[in-house]
């Protein structure tokens, strides 16, 4: 009898203990198992197991335009603009000094210097300014002795490219000339007003160095009227 009661007693509490079970644990189990797995029990298990979920994330690029090299070549070698009428320039310059009219009758042709300065920077015109200082001592042809010559000229000049080879320059202006007599008989010194005008054929190489060929008229405002031809070889550095 007491058997029976026991029995009856064990079996009812083992039902008892199944309705207590939740029912999610339950449904939890089956969706696991059928594949049916809400998501959140998925982050849940996946939390649990170690297992990565794959997040999208959006990665914004920046399109970069190509960008554009442009090169400027310059030729600094010889440009057929006015190659010669650009910025400053100064010139040493050999020459040889004839003399012409009753000058000619007593001196003898001599060799000269001659030192330029020039300023071309006129607002891209061909028209530039500057000066010469020149200096020669011819000899008398019949006494010892001779002419000492100092110039000072300056000038206007204007500079046209030929064949966009060469440069012609054309130039002309007042002076004053220094003469001094040297002789036996003792030394005189005047200071006479002179005009002068002349030419020459030049180039530029590597953009800053000068050579030319010229020749300059000198007429000399003295009591015997003077007048000189010079012919040059200069050359020098344009900046």
């Amino acid at each position: 009898m007491m058997n029976k009661l026991l029995r009856v007693c064990l079996t009812s509490a083992f039902f008892a203990a199944l309705c207590l079970i939740p029912a999610e644990g339950i449904f939890s189990a089956s969706a696991v198992e059928t594949g049916k797995t809400p998501v959140k029990n998925t982050v849940k298990a996946s939390v649990k197991t170690g297992e990565k979920v794959p997040v999208k994330t959006s990665v914004k690029t920046e399109e970069k335009s190509p960008e554009i090299i442009t090169e400027t070549h310059v030729d600094n070698i010889y440009d057929p603009g006015f190659h010669t009428n650009r910025g400053n320039m100064v010139t040493i310059g050999g020459g040889y000094l004839m003399p012409r009219g009753e000058m000619a009758s007593y001196l003898k042709p001599a060799w000269s210097v001659k030192l330029t300065f020039q300023d071309n920077r006129k607002g891209g015109t061909p028209i530039g300014i500057g000066a010469d200082l020149i200096y020669s001592y011819p000899h008398d042809k019949e006494v010892n002795g001779g002419l000492m010559i100092i110039t000072a000229a300056p000038h206007i000049s204007l500079t046209i490219p030929f064949f966009k080879v060469i440069d012609l320059q054309f130039k002309a202006g007042p002076g004053i000339t220094v003469l001094t007599s040297i002789l036996d008989s003792g030394k005189n010194v005047s200071g006479d007003m002179t005009l002068h005008a002349g030419g020459n054929v030049s180039r530029i190489f590597a953009g800053s160095f000068y050579i030319g060929l010229g020749a300059d008229y000198y007429y000399i405002f003295e009591r015997k009227n003077l007048k000189t031809v010079n012919s040059w070889f200069s050359m020098g550095y344009r900046w």
